[in-house]
């Protein structure tokens, strides 16, 4: 019996959409990897404001915050600012 001569590109057909619907579940996955990762930031960045605040709250200096946290001066002050923590009357 005479082989079929579209049996190779069926299957590479196959093999085609195959690979396209793997790749739509690895980027769905991708994207939820990503938005669980983007919450776990939200919620550290969150807490680490909450403790900011609640070291200048018991007089810890900025410029100690600013040592600790590794961010900038500035942003230390916005992050006190925004929490209701104000300059030394």
């Amino acid at each position: 019996m005479p082989r079929d001569p579209l049996v190779p590109i069926l299957r590479a057909a196959e093999d085609l959409s195959a690979a396209v619907a793997g790749k739509a579940v690895a980027a769905e996955e991708a994207r939820a990897v990503i938005v669980a990762a983007q919450e776990a930031e939200r919620r550290a960045r969150a807490e680490l404001h909450r403790r900011m605040v609640a070291a200048a709250e018991e007089g810890v200096l900025q410029r100690d915050i600013v040592r600790a946290s590794g961010l900038t001066r500035e942003a230390v002050r916005r992050i006190l600012r925004a929490g209701g923590v104000g300059p030394a009357d």
